[in-house]
């Protein structure tokens, strides 16, 4: 059929139809051109609607009919007639449609905003609880605290409690175990619960939470700690076994008394462990009521073993030096040791037979050094003494140097201990009373708050050396110092360079340091224990642009016999008339002591001194003929390190001597090989020796030096 297919109305519209278009249009005439036979038709008018009808039934048939044979025009016509007249009801139907949309559109946007505030507020759904509790509408916070309050957290406020035979209880909580039940990830999971989907998903669940309740199950960590429960059970152990056994043996005096063949009824830690562990799993709190079983008579190694090094465990008793208490200014309580030979226990026990006495022998171990010993030796001896010169010096670099040797003054050093010059004297600053003086910058005199504090640290490094202590931390300056020999000094400067050493002797020692009458006088007091003392030597040579030093310590028992010699440090000082260096020379062959040592007969060994400003010097002692050493075949050139500040510009004046706190040039006190190579002449020999006590400047290059070690 094609689009003039004939339509076939019902009845009643089409009744109703012409009843509307009868009284729209009494007079209304269709023409009807049918150009095949030039039939022209006029409706005539009609005053009976019925015959009305039939007439325009029978025109709507035929036109239809002419229309499928293509008389298109016609039909267009009666068409416009009927559309217009007849009933518009393609038009009609749209308008309702149109309406239903926007309210369906409006509807729908309208429900989306809805969903997305109720999917992204701050509160948890509606009806759901987390183990029983309801948490619906709340934050997460506020979720957490009624979590909390109503008992969510299955370890909040629990503990284990173990109540041993002996009396002795042993109480774990959960906090220590780790267990804290964390009520912050329940709550989190409840407002989780319906937003891990898209937008209408969660939506449609937030609606299923509005009319049923979701009960959601939360679980508390059980990883509890377990090495820390072991550790706490092992505790109690030692208390609980050392109780038990003393039902199997008495300790005497010097004795330990065992029954053979008593129980070795000792706590089973594993078992306990275990026993804790599954209360807090189970979350049943309730007391444990523990016995220990005896595991044997003692007849099997393992057994003995296990008895005899419980008992070693409960009358152990580590031995403790006494040292310093500089609170008191005195000793600390001293310590014996108590233990016994476990192996000659273990063979004792297996050779007596059951119910018999087997008595151990208890070992009492006397510290090295005990409180009356301290007491007595404490500070006694002067391990060394050293005074250099002020000469020269301004008001303010003797201001600061007076300053360093209060910072110094009665410093105590335990055994093993190390000191530290700048930790001592803390950052120099004019807060402190430290002046501006003479000191050196990148190889140039400048002014500097704390100048000339690198005398004490030359000094004291001076006397560390004689007191044959470890130094661990030492540079020389950038230019050589007038107030001692070259490779004596030791430069210093607040973030470094440094100076450290250790106390490696057994006893105290204590720093003693002033200034007067134009000089700094350092002193080390300790206990000398066996009389022996140190000599150092040193070699000399320079070049166009530097001086050389290597330095040589030698140790002496109380008879004269050589302990040790070894090199001490190596050291390079910038000259500071030359810009570079052109050459580095190779040092002339050093004289090494022989194994005789000077004359010990003609040494005075310092004594202590009554007043600091009058102290003895002792005499000079006989040099003997030092050996050749080895010459190194490597050159080292030294480099210019000199990059900071030193807080030293010299004793004879602030503007002569130290290298600055720039002035490490290749010092050090690490005992390195001196690997130069010397082609200048080295006009200085062995020939004097350095007393313990220095007012002047030393110009010896290679000399020897003795003071108590």
């Amino acid at each position: 059929m094609g689009r003039h297919e004939r339509k076939d109305y019902p009845d009643d519209r089409w009744d109703q139809e012409q009843e509307q278009d009868w009284d729209e249009s009494q007079d209304w005439e269709d023409k009807t051109s049918r150009r095949r036979g030039g039939f022209v038709r006029i409706k005539p008018e009609r005053s009976d609607r019925g015959e009305y009808q039939e007439d325009y039934k029978t025109d709507y048939d035929q036109y239809g009919a002419d229309a499928e044979d293509g008389y298109d025009e016609e039909y267009d016509d009666y068409e416009d007639w009927y559309g217009g007249h007849g009933g518009s009801g393609r038009k009609r139907w749209l308008i309702p449609v149109i309406v239903v949309a926007v309210l369906l559109v409006a509807v729908l946007g309208g429900g989306m905003a809805w969903a997305s505030s109720v999917v992204n507020s701050d509160t948890i759904y509606p009806n759901i609880s987390v183990n029983g509790i309801d948490v619906g509408g709340l934050t997460v916070a506020e979720a957490a605290q009624v979590l909390e309050e109503q008992g969510a957290n299955p370890y909040q406020d629990t503990s284990v409690t173990v109540n041993f035979s002996t009396g002795d209880t042993l109480v774990v909580t959960a906090e220590d175990l780790g267990l804290d039940g964390d009520v912050q990830a329940p709550a989190e999971m409840a407002y989780a619960y319906g937003r891990s989907d898209g937008l209408l998903s969660n939506f449609q669940t937030y609606l299923a939470c509005r009319s049923d309740s979701v009960a959601l199950t939360w679980s508390a960590n059980t990883a509890l700690d377990e090495e820390a429960l072991a550790e706490m059970v092992a505790q109690a152990a030692q208390s609980v076994n050392t109780q038990l056994l003393e039902t199997e043996y008495t300790v005497g005096t010097d004795t330990i008394t065992i029954i053979k063949g008593g129980s070795a009824v000792t706590v089973d830690e594993e078992a306990l462990c275990t026993a804790i562990k599954e209360a807090f799993v189970s979350q049943t709190y309730d007391d444990i009521d523990y016995t220990p079983e005896a595991s044997g008579d003692g007849e099997s190694d393992e057994e003995v073993d296990a008895l005899l090094q419980a008992i070693y465990d409960a009358v152990y008793v580590e031995p403790v030096n006494a040292e310093y208490d500089s609170e008191t200014g005195g000793a600390t309580e001293s310590v014996t040791g108590v233990s016994f030979d476990l192996d000659a226990a273990k063979a004792l026990y297996q050779a007596a037979e059951t119910g018999e006495s087997v008595v151990i022998t208890l070992i009492y171990t006397e510290p090295d050094i005990t409180s009356a010993v301290l007491e007595e030796n404490l500070f006694v001896d002067l391990l060394s003494e050293k005074t250099t010169s002020l000469s020269g010096s301004s008001s303010a670099r003797i201001n600061n140097i007076t300053l360093a040797a209060e910072a110094m003054n009665d410093t105590v050093i335990n055994p093993g201990e190390e000191f530290s010059y700048n930790d001592c004297l803390g950052e120099r600053t004019a807060a402190k009373g430290y002046q501006s003086a003479g000191a050196y910058e990148n190889g140039q005199h400048v002014s500097s708050i704390g100048g000339g504090i690198c005398q004490g640290s030359s000094t004291l490094y001076y006397c560390a050396l004689y007191a044959n202590l470890e130094i661990t931390v030492r540079s020389c300056h950038y230019f050589t110092v007038s107030y001692l020999p070259r490779g004596l000094d030791a430069t210093v400067s607040w973030g470094g360079p440094e100076f450290k050493f250790v106390n490696s002797r057994n006893y105290p020692i204590q720093i003693k340091a002033w200034v007067s009458n134009g000089s700094l006088t350092v002193q080390l007091w300790g206990t000398d224990e066996d009389g022996s003392y140190v000599e150092i030597t040193s070699s000399t040579w320079e070049d166009s642009s530097y001086y050389y030093a290597q330095t040589y310590r030698a140790v002496y028992d109380a008879d004269g016999n050589q302990i040790s010699y070894e090199k001490e440090a190596y050291s390079s000082y910038h000259k500071e008339s030359s810009s570079t260096a052109t050459e580095t020379p190779e040092p002339t062959e050093t004289a090494e002591p022989t194994a005789s040592p000077p004359d010990t007969a003609a040494t005075d060994t310092p004594t202590e001194t009554e007043t600091p400003s009058e102290t003895e010097t002792p005499a000079a002692t006989d040099t003997a003929t030092p050996v050749e050493t080895e010459t190194p075949a490597e050159t080292v050139t030294p480099s210019d390190t000199g990059s900071g500040t030193d807080d030293d510009s010299g004793s004879s004046g602030d503007d002569t001597g130290s290298s600055g706190d720039d002035g490490s040039s290749t010092g050090d006190d690490s005992g390195t090989t001196d690997t130069s190579t010397d082609t200048s002449s080295d006009t200085t020999t062995d020939t004097s020796t350095d007393t313990s006590t220095d007012v002047g400047t030393d110009t010896t290059s290679d000399t020897e030096l003795t003071a108590v070690a």
